[in-house]
């Protein structure tokens, strides 16, 4: 039996196993008189290739081999119309101007550079600001790309413009960072064909091998068979004043002032009109459904993991019903048995920035009290 390794789509690595009676061949493959040859580049693609004889049947199946290749992207950014390695952006940034590099190196089986022949094209995907969608290349948070590399040729960069389309009002104070996430493919390796030589001899003199078949050309002995690509994101940050609690850097603790407002309303269904006023006196039967809005305002530096606790009970009568909590959100994890809650104030962001407000409301079933 011969053990084969080759690679799959996934490019994991998987063994096969060929046997003289189960290999199908168009020609006899008899299992007797095995022989093996290697080390040998039979096609001329600087790889060496190996072969499997059959000393009975006097045939021999050639195991041809690409060179690997190795693929890697760089991104940088213009600053000043200058190329940078990192970018920080101001807090009302519109837009900013990218530059994507992508290269790679050819290497043999031996791990000896090999020069591409004809021309190489890379597919790649650039996928921007994925989790907050404020930045876009056109209309879309994904961009689709080729790389096409001629002969000799190893580097090719192209730019972008990335735009901001949040509203103008909504200026970014301290936002998570924008994200930039490459993803780079190669398939010319794709056609799989299997070609068959014979050997003859040449008026009776040395053995020559003969392909068979114009199926054997098919075979890209120069394309290179790709390892598997790793993508490296990228990030950019907001210039700021101040960090998070427990973040490192040499920018001070941010010092936010929260300022919490309570409105109320009051009526027969769950999505009550009447309006709670100061000193509004609620009486029973009167008021089914009881909404409870809390809006907290930042008015100094940005306030990073803002949570709201609310609780509520009678004081003064303890063997009344406790009413029940509604919640329309799912930040909020509330104790029904201690009759709390605990609200993320954004579900999406972590922080309420400066001259920023955020509001929850909290629905109260009193048909039970």
């Amino acid at each position: 039996a011969v053990y084969i390794f080759y690679g799959a789509r996934d490019s994991n690595f998987k063994r096969l196993r060929i046997s003289g009676q189960e290999y199908q061949s168009k020609f006899a493959f008899s299992a007797f008189g095995y022989s093996i040859a290697g080390n040998v580049d039979l096609d001329g693609n600087g790889t060496p290739d190996f072969s499997v004889g059959s000393y009975l049947s006097k045939h021999v199946v050639i195991f041809r081999t690409r060179p690997q290749m190795k693929i890697k992207s760089e991104i940088k950014f213009y600053e000043q119309g200058r190329l940078r390695n990192s970018l920080i952006l101001e807090k009302n940034a519109t837009d900013f101007r990218i530059q994507m590099c992508t290269n790679f190196n050819i290497k043999s089986n031996k791990n000896v550079n090999v020069r591409h022949q004809g021309e190489i094209v890379i597919w790649a995907k650039l996928i921007i600001d994925e989790d907050e969608k404020r930045f876009f290349i056109g209309s879309s948070s994904t961009v689709s790309m080729t790389f096409v590399f001629q002969q000799g040729v190893t580097r090719t960069c192209k730019d972008f413009t990335i735009t901001r389309r949040t509203p103008p009002e909504d200026l970014i104070h301290d936002q998570n960072e924008v994200s930039l996430t490459p993803v780079l493919w190669y398939n010319a390796t794709s056609n799989k064909t299997v070609g068959t030589l014979r050997i003859s001899k040449v008026n009776g003199g040395e053995p020559l091998v003969v392909p068979e078949g114009s199926s054997y050309t098919d075979f890209c002995s120069y394309c290179p068979y790709p390892i598997m690509f790793e993508p490296q994101s990228s990030e950019i940050s907001f210039r700021r004043d101040c960090k998070r609690r427990g973040e490192a850097g040499n920018f001070p603790v941010c010092k936010p002032v929260l300022r919490v407002t309570l409105k109320g309303r009051f009526g027969e269904d769950r999505n009550p009109s009447r309006r709670v006023e100061n000193g509004t006196k609620l009486v029973f039967g009167d008021t089914p459904w009881l909404a409870l809005q809390v809006a907290v305002k930042n008015e100094n530096q940005t306030a990073y993991f803002t949570v709201i606790k609310i609780s509520w009970k009678w004081e003064n009568a303890p063997t009344l019903t406790v009413p029940h909590l509604t919640v329309g959100n799912s930040q909020c994890n509330v104790d029904r048995e201690n009759f709390t809650a605990t609200c993320d104030l954004d579900r999406v962001r972590s922080y309420l920035g400066k001259d920023q407000e955020k509001s929850l409301e909290f629905l109260f079933n009193m048909n039970d009290v």
